[in-house]
């Protein structure tokens, strides 16, 4: 029985000092290769893929049901008027839902779009993305935030999506 009570507590230790370590802090990611920077709510992991269009980096992390991502793709040509349309249609095909809302935005002299798209799919939560895309010579920047509605943290997505910027 004494072995049963020290291996609980060893247990419920570890465990605990585990939860303790995961705290969220801000952790700013600065990317000198793309000359960007954002603030992640926590450590993200990064994932490199080669596509038809170029070299797409993914930085990406999950907190509490709400993932956060920016996404850098070198498309390796300037990109077309209607691209950032174009990436907004394609976030809600994939996630099979709609554009709702979508609006011009600018950092310095780079343009872009920021989009919301709702995501209705029978039998799942009801899902909501945020996309913000920005194109600076012949590469793409996404910042993206995808959650369940009911547990978006609505600070937290605006404090990340806010975070992007330029490092000149």
């Amino acid at each position: 029985m004494e072995k049963l009570s020290s291996l609980s507590i060893l247990f419920v230790l570890f465990f605990s000092g585990q939860a303790l370590g995961q705290k969220l802090a801000p952790n700013l990611i600065t990317d000198n290769d793309h000359k960007c920077s954002v603030v992640f709510p926590s450590v993200p992991q990064e994932v490199f893929k080669r596509t038809d269009e170029g070299m797409k980096f993914t930085t990406h992390v999950t907190v509490e049901q709400n993932t956060y991502m920016m996404k850098v793709l070198e498309i390796n040509k300037l990109p077309s008027a209607s691209r950032g349309a174009k990436i907004l249609e394609d976030w809600a095909t994939k996630m099979k839902g709609k554009v709702v809302s979508q609006n011009e935005w600018s950092l310095g002299s780079s343009k872009g779009l920021k989009g919301e798209i709702a995501v209705n799919v029978p039998d799942m939560p009801e899902m909501v993305v945020y996309c913000n895309v920005i194109f600076k010579g012949e590469t793409e920047y996404q910042t993206i935030v995808v959650a369940p509605k009911v547990v978006l943290n609505a600070v937290r997505k605006d404090a990340f999506l806010n975070s992007f910027s330029f490092l000149n």
